[in-house]
């Protein structure tokens, strides 16, 4: 050992007279004792760890020293694996240099005066075996992973892709979807060859669809093996949407004079919409618009319906329209101006004879179309039965393009046609 540092101390006596004429005496030590530095411990691997590859031998100390010397089966006498100088010391120990079987791991701390303090041995036990070549679970490090998120037709996608330095990884499940309140999660199973691998960079990628979500904040967190690896944050900020076919279709119906109307429609994003307002004017003039109320849930869907009614106005007045959502976000959406008149009774009493009318009108039309078309045809064709059998067949021949023997009619189905009457039939039925 070095000269060490002393710390100076000093032995002595020292007395007074007490009470009652005693004399007291009290004994006083001063003089130099050496610095010590602080124990050394070595907090890994521990006693009977069995360890492998690389290992890294950490020590509790944090300061106050000049350096950490670690050594493999005796301080002195066994192997020196290296010297730290810089808090926190620590040592990397390739463990396929030694031998298989137990191994004792020391550490010996020096001071700035060359004082030096030896920790306790870890008895370890060393086992580089060549392991079966199988597949075996992996978790892959939080910078291997690439979390991100895109949208398409309002629904939320999460692509996963990881990144890994050699072949031989393999993903035999990429786990289902958890949803637990504004968070998702999906549990993978990762696997490692233990065996040969190709030495290139691979990338396996994953997509996870979300589904439709409504404006807010989530998180999704991607595990292996039940184990955390990465998490993305990402905020939903699309505007609720107004399906406009499930507006109410006023097309064709008589409004009358005083009569409400009731507008409905459907709507997404219903979790996290705040107010649906049904905007009117009457006669270009602004209205002060109407608070719609929930009538049906979606039962489970994405969509919800709402309703709305409109008062009655006076005669001749043209009513507009439209729709305005916003969410819980402030995010909005206001749909198309629509357009009604409303007509008096007596015009409407007027209009629907007349509608019937015209309906009953086009029925009888159609009908001697139907019948005259009919009736023409008929007129035109007419049988050769119905020629006279004592009509000379000369004058027959007069009235046909063609008429065959009848050993012919017997054996060609040919049509016969009438120049006279325009009739055509089979030969056969003829004579």
């Amino acid at each position: 050992c070095a000269l060490p540092i002393w710390n100076f101390y000093y032995t002595g006596y020292t007395g007074s007279f007490g009470t009652a004429g005693h004399f007291d005496l009290m004994l006083i030590k001063v003089g130099l004792k050496p610095f010590v530095p602080p124990l050394p411990i070595i907090t890994h691997p521990s006693t009977s760890d069995t360890v492998s590859g690389t290992v890294n031998i950490q020590t509790n100390i944090l300061e106050g020293v000049k350096n950490v010397t670690f050594w493999l089966d005796g301080i002195g006498t066994g192997t020196l694996l290296g010297t730290d100088t810089t808090i926190p010391y620590s040592q990397t120990w390739d463990t396929t240099a030694a031998t298989n079987g137990v191994h004792d791991l020391r550490v010996r701390v020096f001071d700035f005066a060359e004082n030096y303090r030896d920790s306790p041995a870890v008895s370890v036990t060393v086992d580089n075996t060549p392991a079966e070549e199988q597949w075996v679970p992996y978790l892959p490090f939080p910078a291997q992973v690439d979390l991100t998120t895109w949208m398409d037709n309002y629904t939320t996608y999460v692509d996963v892709a990881i990144t890994f330095s050699t072949g031989g990884y393999n993903v035999s499940s990429w786990g289902e979807i958890t949803n637990h309140g504004y968070g998702f999660s999906a549990n993978s199973e990762i696997w490692q060859w233990t065996g040969g691998v190709t030495l290139a960079f691979m990338t396996i990628s994953h997509t996870y669809e979300l589904g439709y979500l409504e404006s807010g904040y989530y998180n999704f967190t991607f595990k292996a093996w039940g184990n955390y690896i990465k998490s993305i944050f990402f905020v939903i900020t699309t505007p609720p949407a107004i399906i406009p076919e499930s507006i109410t279709n006023l097309t064709g119906l008589p409004i009358l004079t005083g009569m409400p109307i009731t507008i409905e429609v459907n709507i997404s994003n219903a979790g996290g919409i705040s107010e649906v307002w049904l905007n009117y004017m009457v006669g270009g003039i602004p209205q002060i618009p109407i608070l719609m109320t929930m009538v049906d849930f979606g039962n489970g869907t994405i969509f919800s319906r709402f309703s709305g009614t409109i008062p009655g106005q006076p005669a001749g007045v043209v009513v507009n329209f439209s729709i305005t959502v916003v969410d819980k976000y402030g995010n909005s959406t206001m749909s198309n101006y629509f357009s009604y008149g409303v007509v008096s009774e007596e015009i409407s009493s007027s209009i629907i004879p007349m509608m019937m009318t015209f309906a009953v009108l086009g029925v009888v039309v159609t009908s001697l179309i139907i019948y005259n078309k009919l009736h023409l045809k008929k007129s035109r064709q007419a049988s050769l039965r119905d020629i006279p059998y004592h009509i000379h067949s000369r004058m027959m021949q007069q009235h046909t393009e063609y008429i065959p023997s009848s050993s012919v009619l017997q054996s060609i189905p040919n049509l016969i046609f009438c120049s006279y009457c325009g009739f055509e039939n089979e030969p056969t039925n003829l004579f």
